[in-house]
């Protein structure tokens, strides 16, 4: 198996941040918002920093069992870990590599610089003038931060496998590089380090490791299960050796130190305190199972426990034999909408609320107003479903879950567009509102069977004007142009309704499909209806008493197709699908063939906003995308002067396809080239082109076959070109 498949896979096992990401094509990320899970944690003092998703959030813990957010940043990538020196925070942004960030002023944090490197930062230690980064497939690198506003990378050292964790004391340095091992370097010259002993671990993989005094402790997991934590003499760092070894039982994935204990952290063992008084007979003296642990940090009798989508929990141990759990902070929202204007994004969520987000400036967003509905018995309750602007005026629609609260529709003011205003609210609802759309001050709510028409002229008296009972089991997202409102329903797919009468809405006509209808967009006459397992379905409804499907989009591709917004504001129109974990970007030009010419891994995307060229896109797990679209590469040789010196890999056409596809790539200068396809699982199907390529513009074909001559399997292929030490890859669908 090819060795970088494999880390990832591993990777893939051992830290869900760590994604197939290569795979994305035709969109930009432009940044992140809306705090995550928290994955990582750094405690000084009296503030701890918590790394949830792409967001560092800066807490007060003065009182550890009430912290209080001082402050917080969205970065672009995930957040893998956070070193926290002199006012400034040293970041592993994983793709957006090392970021260092002005902290002084919690509330107005100012990115200082970004350094990339060509995999994405894992670990971080800082120690003077210098910062240590490991950087999985690029290595261990030394950079000077004398100059934090112009970075400057020392040295790279490659090391076997990947190299995740670092810890660094006086001129020695231990890096963490899963099967690689532990590696023991000296850095006294930062512009030449070197290696100097290696504990070989076989198939333990290496994760995490702290040093104190003549020991190195390194966290460990087992490549059949289980893991714990080795005890490294490295008194002489010419010959390692391991003194003593605790099995846990279960992998531990990240460490701290202080005063002959090590703090572990483990997903499925939670929080250990482990004496290592003597080297040699490591052994738990008291911990916390309860908890599935990803990052642990130890200050001022307190430890720091980053916990995934359980956010932060926090432990007065003045006593480590009985670390007391005094505090469980929540740090994950799950975004189900979003819209923006101007300069602001706002986004509903669950736990049922509502966060504003500054983005004046695109790549650092910033959250300036979080409020939670519902509070009840210890627990947050409800789901925000939709969120829209109209005007001057927020609307967003609430529905209680099984923690309570109320079902509702609520009007805010945005006469403050940073710190929206509760105008009225309206809780005289059955059942859970969904969908809704606003026109001229006609709110319009999906409500299980019914579609609830209000008068949200006076938001502090909102009336009932009507209830159209449908022939359906819910009303979801809906679309109005002009008199017409589309809307999807669970039960009955396509429904349209005439609204001339804004209170009495008449069916015209339907579509009848047999998915489940979650969100339905009009262009040109036609509707593009989100229709879970049935994926994307294509309409005319130039008749709405007579619409027929003319196309679909999916189907043996993709699953759970939950939302679809238009772009329409560019040369080709396109249609921007969520399906069960990706958005997909479709050239819809002719709408009887939808072509694939964009592709972005999220997680559990849900809600979907277009300005522009801007995507903007609520993941119910991840937070809020920023995108931008390129939409479908085809350089004529005419403009291959112009570009930049180095390979361009266009998009396959047509994609998807079922006979034959072109690959096109640019060249700035004559060379050997090859062209291969890999599975989705890494394997090389075949060799497409493999020669003497000329400068400028070049296509090849690929038939479908496999290197056997045999047709290949309907599904997703990577195509790679690999040019002068180079390469690029993009992603094509093969239907046969």
């Amino acid at each position: 198996m090819n060795k970088r498949l494999l880390i990832a896979i591993v990777l893939l096992v051992c830290s869900s941040s760590v994604l197939f990401g290569q795979a994305n094509y035709g969109f930009e990320l432009i940044s992140r918002a809306v705090p995550g899970e928290s994955e990582t944690v750094f405690a000084v003092d009296n503030l701890c920093y918590v790394g949830a998703g792409n967001t560092l959030q800066i807490l007060d813990v003065t009182d550890p069992a009430s912290p209080i957010l001082q402050g917080q940043f969205a970065l672009r990538t995930l957040i893998e870990d956070v070193y926290i020196k002199d006012g400034l925070a040293y970041i592993a942004n994983d793709d957006d590599g090392l970021i260092i960030a002005d902290i002084n002023l919690p509330s107005q944090t100012e990115i200082l610089s970004r350094m990339q490197f060509s995999d994405g930062a894992f670990g971080i230690y800082v120690d003077g003038n210098y910062a240590y980064v490991t950087a999985v497939n690029a290595g261990f690198n030394i950079v000077d931060i004398s100059d934090p506003y112009h970075p400057a990378l020392r040295s790279t050292f490659m090391v076997d496998w990947a190299a995740l964790n670092v810890d660094v004391q006086d001129s020695i340095a231990c890096i963490a590089c899963g099967y690689g091992g532990l590696y023991i370097m000296n850095i006294s010259d930062p512009e030449f380090p070197y290696q100097t002993g290696l504990i070989d671990t076989h198939n333990t993989w290496a994760y995490d490791v702290k040093i104190e005094g003549d020991y190195a402790y390194m966290a460990y997991s087992l490549y059949d299960g289980g893991g714990g934590l080795k005890v490294v003499n490295i008194s002489n760092p010419y010959v390692p050796y391991v003194e003593g070894d605790y099995s846990a039982g279960t992998e531990i994935r990240r460490i701290d130190y202080s005063t002959e204990c090590v703090f572990a952290a483990s997903r499925f063992g939670g929080m250990t305190v482990i004496d290592v008084a003597d080297p040699g007979n490591p052994h738990p003296i008291g911990g916390y199972p309860h908890a599935y642990a990803k990052n642990i940090a130890y200050c001022n009798d307190n430890i720091f426990l980053s916990c995934g989508e359980d956010g932060l929990m926090i432990f007065n141990a003045p006593d480590l034999h009985f670390p007391t759990l005094v505090c469980e902070y929540p740090t994950f929202s799950s975004c189900y909408d979003v819209t923006a204007a101007g300069d602001y994004v706002y986004v509903s969520e669950k736990p049922s609320g509502l966060i504003a987000i500054d983005i004046s400036n695109p790549t650092t967003p910033m959250v300036t107003y979080s409020h939670n509905f519902y509070f009840e018995d210890g627990e947050y309750g409800g789901i925000s479903p939709s969120v829209s602007v109209v005007d001057d005026k927020l609307y967003i629609p609430s529905y209680r879950d099984y923690l309570g609260g109320d079902h509702d529709f609520r009007v805010y003011g945005l006469e403050n567009p940073a710190q929206p205003e509760s105008l009225g609210i309206y809780n005289d609802l059955n059942m859970g509102p969904r969908g809704h759309v606003v026109i001229d001050d006609i709110a319009y709510l999906g409500n299980s069977g019914t579609l609830k028409i209000l008068d949200v002229r006076n938001p502090d008296n909102i009336e009932l004007i009507n209830s159209f009972y449908g022939d359906w089991d819910s009303a979801y997202r809906m679309e109005m142009v002009g008199d017409t409102m589309y809307l999807a329903t669970m039960e009955t797919g396509l429904c349209i309704l005439d609204i001339s009468n804004s209170g009495w809405p008449v069916e015209i006509g339907g579509f009848e499909t047999e998915g489940e209808a979650f969100a339905a967009a009009y262009y040109d006459n036609h509707v593009y209806l989100a229709d879970w397992d049935q994926c994307l379905r294509i309409i005319n409804v130039e008749n709405p008493e007579a619409p027929y499907e003319v196309g679909s989009y999916g189907v043996g591709l993709y699953e759970d197709c939950v939302n679809v917004a238009i772009m329409d504001d560019r040369t080709d129109p396109y249609a921007i699908v969520c399906f069960d974990d990706e958005v997909v970007a479709l050239d819809i030009t002719d709408p009887a063939n939808p072509i694939e010419v964009g592709y972005y891994y999220t997680r559990d995307p849900r809600g979907l906003f277009i300005q522009g060229d801007t995507v903007y896109v609520a993941d119910r797990d991840y937070g809020l995308y920023v995108l931008k679209l390129f939409g479908h590469v085809d350089v004529p040789e005419s403009e291959a002067a112009e570009l930049p010196n180095d390979i361009f890999l266009a998009q396959n056409y047509p994609n998807p396809f079922n006979s034959s596809t072109i690959i096109k790539f640019i060249m700035p200068e004559e060379g050997l080239v090859s062209v291969d396809v890999f599975d989705i699982a890494g394997r090389k199907i075949t060799s497409v082109f493999n020669g003497n390529a000329q400068s400028g513009t070049n296509s090849v074909i690929w038939d479908g076959k496999d290197n056997s001559g045999q047709m290949a399997a309907s599904g997703v292929y990577f195509y790679r070109i690999t040019a002068a030490g180079k390469t690029s890859a993009k992603r094509m669908t093969f239907v046969k």
